[in-house]
């Protein structure tokens, strides 16, 4: 299982459901190939560049 990802002040939080094994693998969330959820966050512009599983810090 992963750890929380929560900090004071956030502006958003994302409520993930159950980790996937290629995230439980990677110890990183959302790191399926096929996941689409880090180039979505670039693509809506919450990131300035596409984000990967690992620069998450866990």
């Amino acid at each position: 299982m992963l750890p929380d990802v929560l900090k004071n002040d956030l502006n958003i939080v994302f409520c993930g459901t159950a980790i996937g094994n290629q995230s439980a693998a990677n110890n990183a969330y959302y790191a399926h190939s096929g996941n689409k959820f880090w180039s979505i966050l670039n693509q809506i512009d919450l990131t300035p560049t596409k984000v990967n599983p690992h620069d998450c810090k866990l």
